[in-house]
């Protein structure tokens, strides 16, 4: 709530990103004069696919205005109203709607980064995982990811008690996601750290570390 108030002037919340009841998204970004195309952080917020919202997940957003990004969260529909398929779907969906608009919210669509806890790193690690030629997008839309605290091999879930609350049995498999999660890990951020995509990257690892990511 302070994350949203201290943001208001720059903020835009609940842009529709499709005709579902929960394909929402908030974008928080510099109200001032700067530069019209910055980098931005797509965060997927965690719960275990059942829990939160983007509303949970506004307190990364100052760091990131301060460090002249621009900071989007995403809602999506939660288990069990939803399969996890769908979820990852409304996600996509989400990021799709976010890059084609970068411009209209001074995004430079070259330098977007996602980035999830738990539930929400798993989210994310499937955007890496995406074919997004067949989506409408360019081969590789993302420039860099934070994953913390994911649940990357869900396959697990289908011998849980998941298994009738989130559908698991459609079961994803997160081996490119995975792959993906080393290539972009934390090492190439610290030797990034004097780029745009090393002070973001590590701004999230932070803020993320710092809040209540960490459980969830």
């Amino acid at each position: 709530r302070l994350a949203r108030q201290e943001l208001a002037a720059g903020a835009r919340r609940d842009l529709r990103f499709g005709p579902g009841h929960d394909d929402r998204l908030d974008i928080y970004g510099p109200s001032g004069p700067g530069p019209q195309s910055r980098p931005a952080l797509f965060f997927v917020h965690g719960g275990y696919w059942q829990e939160l919202s983007k509303e949970d997940t506004a307190f990364p957003a100052p760091a990131m205005v301060k460090a002249g990004a621009v900071y989007a969260t995403p809602d999506y529909t939660l288990a069990p109203r939803a399969r996890l398929s769908d979820i990852v779907d409304q996600v996509r969906r989400a990021f799709v709607w976010l890059w084609r608009r970068a411009a209209d919210h001074r995004i430079d669509p070259e330098r977007i980064v996602v980035a999830g806890s738990s539930a929400g790193a798993h989210l994310a690690a499937m955007l890496l995982a995406t074919p997004w030629r067949q989506w409408g997008l360019p081969a590789a839309p993302i420039a860099g990811a934070v994953l913390f605290g994911g649940w990357l091999l869900v396959d697990g879930l289908v011998l849980s008690f998941m298994h009738g609350t989130a559908h698991a049995y459609y079961c994803l498999s997160a081996a490119p996601a995975v792959a993906a999660m080393f290539a972009l890990g934390v090492r190439r951020m610290w030797e990034c750290r004097g780029t745009w995509f090393g002070r973001v990257g590590l701004t999230a690892l932070l803020a993320g570390t710092a809040g209540w990511g960490w459980w969830l």
